[in-house]
């Protein structure tokens, strides 16, 4: 875990993107002016997930296509007006729709705990924010 983490910081200081996306995201520590690509932040992200969840290597491949898919979904919703079919309205139903793509992969108790640092992260951002 701890070699993970070193390389992917590591690419995290080589990248462009600013670093308080990735504090704003609950992923990667205050490194100020540090440049991260949303990459590396999905991928901080999915560690992070896999080591607090216990999630195997067999369930490895389907979680990460899954982060991904959700990965995609938070973008177009933090850039929705909230007009758009079939976008989540609320962060309620933006969770319901993480929980409903970590299901086909997943144990209920680890969907369960994912629920629970998902809740614990909006909390942090909604402090976080100006």
């Amino acid at each position: 875990m701890h070699i993970r983490l070193l390389r992917v910081l590591m690419i995290c200081l080589c990248t462009s993107v600013p670093a308080g996306f990735a504090q704003d995201i609950g992923v990667a520590p205050a490194l100020p002016n540090s440049p991260v690509h949303p990459s590396v932040l999905l991928e901080l992200r999915i560690q992070r997930l896999i080591d607090a969840l216990g999630i195997s290597g067999e369930q490895e491949p389907g979680f990460r296509v899954a982060m991904k898919q959700l990965s995609e979904l938070e973008a177009a919703y933090q850039q929705s007006t909230g007009t758009e079919p079939g976008m989540p309205k609320t962060p309620e139903e933006l969770l319901g729709r993480a929980e409903a793509l970590l299901a086909p992969v997943l144990y209920p108790t680890q969907v369960a705990g994912f629920r629970d640092l998902e809740i614990d992260r909006m909390r942090d951002l909604r402090v976080h924010q100006p």
